[in-house]
């Protein structure tokens, strides 16, 4: 645990950082307070869930997640949260996976101390960088690609990722399997996959 003396109390910032999680027990969070173990003060906080969900909040301003996207796991990943006028936006390398229309900002609290928390072992940081200018780009070196996946017809169902993305380093394997709810059928893959068995491979590039 590390504590710095930043303060994200600007009317528009960004919060980014790169992380690399090899599991979501006590993985990484910051958080803007007083102290570690204060038990009031907390106005911000940005941290990935068990099921490896990214979310972040501010006190009486915003709050959101990644929805179904997780943070990939034993890989390099630039993650970030912005807010300001066009209201506040997460972004898991580069792009953009939550949003709240909420145009608020971090309170000030009873400090401006930035605590991090790292599990044991289990999550690592680099480059964390606050600023007052709410970025809705980021120049991010090459290094992941994001797997983006649809459905059309009327009937229901979900795809799962092996391994689990949706952001793959380059050549990396990763094998598609549709799994149709009860009443709904697969009917067959189009874009980078083709046919209809409900398995597909993909070599990401």
């Amino acid at each position: 645990r590390s504590a710095v003396g930043l303060n994200s109390r600007e009317p528009n910032g960004t919060l980014e950082v790169w992380t690399y999680l090899t599991s979501y027990d006590s993985a990484v969070s910051i958080a803007q307070g007083p102290y570690h173990g204060a038990c009031a003060g907390w106005t911000f906080g940005l941290s990935v869930s068990a099921t490896g969900q990214f979310q972040a909040s501010a006190w009486d301003a915003f709050s959101m997640n990644s929805g179904t996207v997780t943070v990939p796991l034993n890989a390099w990943t630039h993650v970030a949260v912005t807010w300001g006028s066009a209201g506040a936006k997460l972004y898991l390398h580069g792009v953009q996976v939550g949003s709240d229309g909420n145009t608020g900002m971090p309170a000030s609290g009873y400090g401006g101390s930035v605590l991090v928390t790292s599990g044991s072992g289990s999550g690592h940081i680099d480059e964390l960088r606050i600023s007052n200018v709410q970025r809705t780009t980021f120049a991010l070196p090459a290094g992941a690609y994001p797997l983006t996946l649809g459905a059309t017809g009327t009937g229901t169902g979900r795809v799962v990722t092996n391994p689990a993305g949706p952001f793959y380093l380059p050549d990396t394997v990763v094998t598609l399997t549709a799994v149709a709810s009860p009443g709904s059928a697969f009917q067959s893959w189009a874009g980078d996959c083709s046919g209809t068995a409900s398995t597909c491979t993909l070599t990401m590039s």
